[in-house]
């Protein structure tokens, strides 16, 4: 996946520098324009009128165009910065903070905008599969657990699927196509990736990443279950 926030970072220190060239340039024009000398003042007699000298008045206009093609390029630029930084337009709802609240994590692909909560139904008894983010799963309701085998590598996070804070925060913190989201309160998501060998808690859950050779396998089970008691063995 690109790294975002460097591209962010060299879009605005290139931008800056745009700027700073800009506004030296614009100040050098105003020291000139103020360094000039004053028009000659001339007395006219009641009825007289002097045309103003013609290579004066090409002057004057050409530090006038000067200045204010310098002060269009200045704003221009300036108004570029925002498009530059923010180069997706902000979607209609955003797939991480534009919806409902969940008591369970979600399993989020940051290049489809796929995202599902990591529970099944709590029936006593029942084994059956539930989809998360694209992904097939296993849910045990006896062992309130769920499980997911994710495929290795990583696919470019699209843009457009969220607003400019959740980008943001998806390209600081998530390195591959998969992120782990606690969204009990939408406006202010937890963004964690899918890394092998993390363990996250949260909603009363265990989140467990473990390597397994050609996939990641994504388990969550009760907080309460320790880590060597976990049920995943039961589910693979």
């Amino acid at each position: 996946m690109a790294n975002y926030k460097e591209m962010y970072l060299r879009l605005f220190r290139a931008t800056e520098a745009a700027i700073r060239c800009l506004i030296e340039a614009q100040r050098e024009c105003e020291e000139d324009y103020l360094a000039s000398p004053e028009p000659e003042l001339k007395v006219l007699e009641p009825g007289t009128f002097a045309e103003p000298d013609s290579g004066e008045r090409k002057e004057k206009r050409k530090r006038k165009t000067g200045l204010l093609f310098v002060g269009f390029v200045l704003a221009f630029c300036l108004g570029s910065v925002v498009d530059m930084s923010f180069p997706w337009p902000e979607p209609e709802q955003c797939v991480v903070c534009g919806g409902e609240s969940y008591d369970a994590p979600c399993l989020l692909n940051v290049a489809t905008g796929e995202m599902d909560e990591m529970q099944g139904t709590l029936v006593p008894g029942v084994f059956h599969f539930i989809n998360c983010a694209g992904i097939w799963g296993a849910w045990d309701s006896d062992a309130q657990s769920c499980r997911v085998g994710l495929t290795k590598g990583s696919e470019e996070m699209n843009g457009r699927l969220f607003c400019k804070r959740c980008r943001e925060l998806i390209g600081e913190r998530v390195p591959g196509s998969y992120a782990v989201l606690d969204l009990s309160d939408p406006l202010e998501p937890q963004i964690y990736p899918v890394v092998s060998g993390a363990v996250y808690h949260m909603l009363g859950q265990t989140v467990l990443v473990e390597d397994r050779g050609e996939e990641v396998a994504l388990s969550v089970f009760p907080t309460e279950v320790p880590l060597e008691a976990a049920p995943w063995n039961e589910i693979a």
